[in-house]
């Protein structure tokens, strides 16, 4: 549960503010065979690879966004050789979308 990961991370530190996030998220399905693999399968690839990052990112967001000494912080998103490469199958779609949620909150958060 994110939210008492975000909680978690409050009381431990005692801070309500954090410079930095860091998204290092990756499985591989069994077979990563885009148009015969099992869809379950391929879908827990998703959720994790792509769906955790982004509702951690959400999450932490707000610590993100709060802190007091320099106004700014970091999000690094962890890809891979798949994020710019394909042949991985599944794994390869999860990780050009790390690449393309990095660009768009980038974005977003200017």
């Amino acid at each position: 549960d994110v939210k008492s990961l975000v909680q978690s991370v409050k009381t431990t530190f005692d801070t309500n503010s954090i410079q930095l996030l860091f998204n290092n998220v990756g499985i591989s399905a069994v077979t990563n065979t885009v148009l015969s693999g099992d869809i379950n399968s391929l879908k827990k690839v998703m959720d994790i690879n792509v769906w955790s990052m982004i509702y951690g990112t959400r999450a932490f967001l707000p610590l993100l966004l709060k802190n007091p000494k320099t106004k700014q912080c970091y999000i690094i998103n962890t890809g891979s050789i798949a994020s710019i490469e394909t042949g991985f199958g599944m794994y390869s779609i999860t990780k050009h979308a790390v690449i393309a949620f990095s660009e768009t909150i980038r974005e977003e958060l200017k």
